[in-house]
């Protein structure tokens, strides 16, 4: 069984690959071929664009992919959130049953049992929750791992094109789409 904080990190682990590959572009929910034609990628250095450059037909499918690999991951990631929170929500609970059930007073220890048994209540909870969504986390967790395998090949065949630049954002944009402005600024 995934123990919940193994859940939760596994979920923010997956935003962040997540958040990389839902850059804009092309969907072709109609099975229409691709242009693989004018792809690009841009770098930006400090709100700066140091490097526009074209793809490869290569790079564009391994770009196309790990984003196919990105949108399984969303629509498995939807209903493991509400169940994410109810897991966090139940962990709270436990820590703060366990805080209050043990109590050092003048160099004693005590425990009060009825508090140790509501512990034991809302554990229970917390496993039939994880062992009932057991085959939801373990179909994350496996689209997870095609995901970051994805995102490794791609990485791998853009490295080459942006080379050594020490960039703060890439984007890949698709045939006509305009760069956005990323940088964030202060007030």
């Amino acid at each position: 069984m995934l123990k919940p904080v193994n859940i939760i990190a596994i979920i923010s682990i997956t935003a962040a690959f997540t958040s990389f590959a839902q850059m804009r572009s092309q969907t072709h929910e109609d099975h229409t071929p691709i242009n693989k034609n004018g792809y690009r990628v841009v770098v930006s250095q400090h709100c700066q664009q140091v490097l526009e450059a074209p793809l490869s037909a290569e790079q564009v499918d391994s770009y196309l992919i790990m984003k196919q690999q990105s949108e399984k991951m969303n629509t498995l990631e939807r209903p493991i959130q509400k169940i994410s929170a109810k897991m966090s929500e139940l962990g709270n609970q436990i820590e703060a049953l366990t805080q209050q059930a043990y109590v050092v007073t003048d160099g004693k220890l005590s425990m009060d049992k009825t508090l140790l048994a509501q512990q034991q209540t809302v554990s229970a909870e917390l496993q039939q929750l994880a062992d009932a969504n057991k085959d939801k986390f373990t179909a994350l967790e496996a689209q997870g791992k095609q995901l970051s395998s994805a995102a490794e090949r791609f990485e791998a065949l853009i490295t080459p094109t942006i080379g050594d630049i020490k960039y703060s954002h890439v984007q890949v944009l698709a045939p006509g789409e305009q760069p956005k402005n990323t940088c964030l600024t202060r007030n």
